[in-house]
């Protein structure tokens, strides 16, 4: 199905919301994109730089800067807050930082795109997520956090480095925390069109080298970019083509899985609505007890997330 052409906005206007706004623009996917910043010559930069990339050629998108121009936007990307650096060894030490940051923003986004879906890229990403759902008062399935796609994606590389075998033929999804305890699902990994089976010691050795990866890229070069950027157009883009193909994202479940009040990474089918579906997979008996061990996790870091929010609320 031909895509789209999205309104979108972009809440953070750092270098991460430039190269999103940037990717966006090249991929012909929006017709007007809107960058918001608490910095406002930082948004009014990132808007007049993507309408100086795109002067020579035929893409028509319109760039604009400020809350206010996010009017009918049909996508908002929150990309706002602290980014991880190389001495913030989990994704989870950001929640007292980043929380009272994006509860605000979910807030401005609510009041001035009331019918727009959420992308959380903001870390740790499914408790911001979390937040974004409660202070933007959206249904879940307009709330959506893209870490399970860029974990995949790593997922994928891995494998492929490992056993000499093409990404493209190397079928394979992580879901559950978008950090420590992210679940490869050995269980459901395909190369060349079969069933792959792995020894425990072959899982432990591609799950250590899975946890590395964004903390060696963190490490080299300070901060991820490419691959979150990347993975995380890919769900937009299965928004504007209305696909529906089914994509490992953080949403808030609600029985799904034996968990509720908490949002994590779930296989979701992504159309015009957003998540329009969660799939509930059979997982292997190991899988489902990290799984639920994340969840755990992950709801008491979000409860310690509303603790923060309600303390510095006025």
């Amino acid at each position: 199905m031909r895509a789209k052409k999205l309104k979108v906005g972009i809440v953070g206007a750092g270098r991460l919301g430039g190269l999103f706004g940037f990717a966006l623009a090249q991929r012909n996917l929006c017709s007007e994109l809107v960058f918001a910043d608490v910095v406002p010559e930082m948004a009014e930069g990132q808007a007049e730089d993507v309408m100086q990339s795109l002067a020579l050629s035929r893409i028509k998108t319109r760039a604009k800067s400020g809350y206010e121009n996010l009017k009918d936007a049909d996508i908002v990307i929150l990309t706002a807050g602290k980014p991880r650096t190389p001495e913030i060894k989990s994704r989870l030490e950001l929640v007292e930082i980043n929380a009272k940051v994006i509860a605000g923003v979910a807030r401005e986004v609510a009041r001035h795109a009331p019918n727009s879906i959420l992308i959380t890229v903001t870390n740790p990403m499914d408790v911001m997520n979390y937040v974004a759902f409660k202070h933007s008062g959206f249904p879940r399935e307009r709330v959506i956090g893209s870490g399970g796609q860029l974990d995949t994606a790593r997922f994928k590389l891995v494998l492929s480095r490992l056993y000499r075998a093409p990404k493209s033929k190397i079928d394979a999804f992580v879901l559950g925390e978008h950090g420590d305890a992210q679940i490869p699902l050995f269980s459901k990994v395909k190369m060349r069109g079969e069933v792959r089976n792995f020894s425990e010691e072959e899982k432990k050795r591609i799950h250590e080298e899975l946890r590395q990866t964004a903390l060696a890229v963190i490490t080299k070069k300070k901060a991820t970019e490419f691959a979150p950027v990347t993975c995380t157009i890919d769900m937009i883009e299965a928004i504007a083509r209305d696909s529906r193909n089914v994509l490992p994202c953080s949403v808030v479940v609600n029985g799904e899985y034996g968990v509720s009040d908490v949002s994590i990474g779930v296989p979701v089918r992504l159309g015009r609505g957003g998540a329009e579906e969660i799939q509930v997979w059979e997982l292997s008996e190991e899988e489902k007890k990290i799984f639920l061990q994340g969840a755990a996790a992950l709801k008491e870091f979000c409860e310690s997330a509303e603790r923060v929010i309600q303390s510095s609320a006025p």
